[in-house]
């Protein structure tokens, strides 16, 4: 189960990664929520985007069974919402999950929801190391599996938020 460590750390992160956004930057999640006839009032997005911050803080911080099930859970609901947008064919200009335009739900969106749900519910259900402890038996004090998980979570980010402007103009064509 320590394979999912790595993973589990850098959903976590992402997770509260999408909160800070909604907290500081709310109008387009908002817009999307508005777009796909929800309630979509910023206060509302900012109380989710604490809603996620503090989940996925949590989730990495302590690994906590329930914690991680959770993240699931929200994860699952992400790609719910992507899959709904894609098959409403709401012109939605961005998911707002990253505080970025032109950031459309596309379907590496909806996998990549879909994968982290998966990855953190066998996490869930297994036996991972504790954070610190895993951290603790890391060599040269965990900075290279820091920073491997730091490189995994901007990746993440890129597929995201960037991978969608470099696919839109091929699927114009």
């Amino acid at each position: 189960m320590e394979v999912l460590s790595g993973p589990v750390f850098v959903l976590t992160a992402l997770l509260a990664l999408a909160g800070v956004f909604k907290l500081v930057r709310p109008a387009l999640t908002s817009g999307a929520l508005r777009a796909m006839r929800l309630p979509s009032r910023p206060a509302l997005v900012r109380l989710l985007g604490l809603g996620e911050l503090l989940l996925g803080a949590s989730a990495l911080v302590t690994g906590a069974r329930p914690l991680l099930a959770l993240a699931a859970a929200a994860y699952l609901g992400f790609a719910a919402f992507v899959a709904a947008a894609l098959a409403s064919g709401a012109p939605l200009q961005s998911c707002g999950c990253f505080g970025q335009r032109e950031t459309p739900p596309t379907v590496v969106h909806l996998a990549v929801n879909l994968t982290a749900a998966v990855v953190l519910l066998v996490a869930a259900a297994g036996n991972l190391p504790k954070p610190a402890d895993l951290l603790a038996d890391q060599p040269w004090h965990a900075a290279p599996f820091v920073l491997l998980v730091l490189i995994s979570l901007e990746l993440c980010y890129l597929v995201l938020t960037a991978l969608p402007a470099v696919l839109t103009p091929a699927r114009s064509r």
